[in-house]
């Protein structure tokens, strides 16, 4: 694959909803717009609640700031008291009794413990607060928020429940709750539940603002609309309700008046995140990308653990390839919410641009397994991924197969132009990997068979030498046996001679002997010598006529 086609590939983060979640479609920027990319699915949790537990209810003040009543005090008061019958009919109860020191302890370390990031030892501290009285129902929904993120979702609904039910108040236990329901897919037993208690002789503003989470949620803008103005009509001044309004707008796409409502709500608190993540998504489908990211970054700033606007920052991050970035916000989103299957698939694209094989592929797989209905975006992940990766253990063409499964399946659920592009260029790299091997296959066996051809060439080799050597050693023996014999013929005085031919004298032969000790080694060669000598007889000449030493000899000898 060219490095310049495999760029082209990069990851683009779509925000799944203006309720805060993202989700990554790993389509080119070029061909996504923002506008196709939102929905309405996922919402915002809401924080630990750092708020005080009341050592004794302010009532119990009286004006010269004396010290609240104990509960014996308060009795002794109540049955002492002379005031008239008809004060005595329109008198306030007396206050609660103050809470137990224990309690109001335990919820401040639940508290310091969560800010030296020890969540179980906060858990445990928000299980001993966490009581009956009315006052600890903040502790009952921080309980619950724990719970959540340890990924016991039974016993953070009921926690939620606990706190509602004492405190049918308490905004952030209703709003975990019904968003703890959406995101498990139980959004109709929500309404159901929430729409019970809205039946009771007061709701409060917290149960309006629940259902219309959830009418949001499901699509029910008209629905949602109502019940937000329903909350605003209890209080004036609930952001929540103002927020739930605008994102109601949101889907209807009237951004300016969503723009406008949401403003409101910052003039009342303008540092919360939540209202910030909000008007970042807003500007976000008005194409304002900058100006959304610096919003995601401010509300990301201002709440490390809002999962949500941790996952919007990451996704945008993800947009313009900062992986690594990316990666640290989309680990926040997880850490505070486990659950957050759309942050899980944006962190597994940003591994994935980080060339993380193995972990991006390991958070597809899970978020395949945890949120089935979003399969095709997923299984097109799992096809990019397998087409681009490189050092993945496993052989290219079984890799490149794989990537073709993967984005048949997402064809099959999709059935869109891009999907069919990348099979096209799965089926390519298919085609020049499966040619590759081939030459590589023939290139083995032709040098399969020179080295099979210079192995039989050697051995012949080897044959040929090893049999002269053989024949070496036969040849060998007969030279050596001529030695011992002519050296005999020494010994004994005479030399070997031809029958018919007449024997040296005893001059000649001792000129031989000279000749045989003129060489160490060459008894061989003096025998060749003496036998010349001997056939050059007396009375025989040279080819020039004159005579041989032995012709001058024996001249001598008859002068004599």
């Amino acid at each position: 694959m060219s490095p310049t086609r495999t760029s082209l590939r990069t990851l683009c983060a779509v925000l799944c909803g203006f309720t805060l979640a993202c989700v990554t479609s790993p389509r080119p920027v070029a061909q996504t717009t923002e506008s196709q990319a939102i929905d309405s699915t996922g919402a915002a949790r809401s924080s630990v609640s750092a708020e005080t537990l009341p050592v004794a209810d302010a009532k119990a003040d009286d004006s010269a700031g004396q010290a609240p009543a104990t509960s014996e005090q308060a009795v002794a008061v109540d049955e002492n008291a002379q005031a008239p019958a008809a004060d005595a009919a329109t008198a306030e109860p007396p206050p609660p009794p103050p809470l137990a020191p224990e309690v109001v302890d335990a919820f401040s370390e639940a508290l310091s413990a969560l800010a030296a990031d020890q969540p179980e030892v906060a858990l445990s501290k928000f299980q001993s607060a966490a009581g009956d009285d009315p006052r600890t129902a903040v502790a009952h929904h921080n309980l619950g928020l724990l719970l959540e993120r340890a990924g016991d979702m039974a016993a953070a609904e009921e926690a939620y429940k606990k706190s509602l039910a004492l405190d049918p108040n308490q905004k952030a236990a209703a709003q975990n709750l019904a968003r703890l329901h959406l995101r498990q897919n139980r959004a109709r037993e929500a309404i159901e539940f929430f729409e019970s208690l809205r039946s009771q002789a007061k709701p409060t503003g917290a149960i309006h603002d629940a259902l219309a989470t959830l009418f949001v949620e499901t699509g029910r803008v008209e629905d949602a609309i109502a019940s937000a103005k329903a909350a605003l009509k209890i209080d004036e001044m609930d952001t929540a309700a103002m927020s739930l309004l605008a994102q109601a707008y949101f889907l209807q796409e009237r951004h300016e008046l969503a723009l406008l409502v949401l403003g409101n709500a910052l003039a009342i608190s303008p540092g919360d995140p939540v209202l910030a993540n909000q008007q970042g998504i807003v500007l976000l489908a008005q194409g304002k990308r900058q100006e959304a990211r610096t919003l995601f970054q401010k509300a990301a700033d201002a709440q490390s653990d809002f999962p949500e606007a941790q996952s919007n920052l990451g996704a945008l991050l993800l947009a313009a390839q900062n992986f690594r970035a990316a990666a640290e916000h989309l680990e926040l989103a997880l850490k505070y919410a486990p659950d957050f299957v759309e942050a899980r698939i944006n962190l597994a694209s940003a591994y994935r641009g980080l060339g993380d094989f193995a972990k991006a592929k390991a958070l597809y797989e899970q978020a395949l397994r945890e949120k089935p209905e979003l399969a095709p975006d997923i299984e097109f992940n799992l096809g990019i991924l397998h087409l681009d990766a490189r050092d993945t253990g496993m052989p290219l063409l079984e890799q490149l197969e794989k990537a073709k499964a993967h984005l048949n399946t997402a064809q099959e659920l999709r059935g869109d132009e891009l999907t069919e592009t990348y099979l096209k260029d799965a089926d390519k790299e298919i085609a020049r990997e499966k040619r590759r091997l081939a030459r590589e296959e023939r290139n083995r066996l032709r040098e399969e068979k020179r080295k099979a051809e210079e192995a039989a060439a050697q051995a012949a080799a080897e044959v040929e030498a090893q049999a002269a050597a053989q024949a070496g050693e036969q040849v060998a023996p007969e030279a050596e046996g001529s030695a011992p014999q002519s050296e005999a013929s020494a010994e004994s005085g005479a030399a070997p001679v031809s029958e018919g031919e007449t024997a040296v004298s005893d001059d000649s032969r001792v000129s031989g002997e000279g000749v045989d000790g003129a060489g160490d080694g060459q008894s061989g060669a003096t025998a060749d010598a003496t036998l010349t000598e001997v056939g050059n007889l007396p009375g025989t000449a040279d080819e020039e006529g004159q005579g041989t030493p032995a012709d001058s000899a024996v001249t001598e000898e008859e002068a004599r």
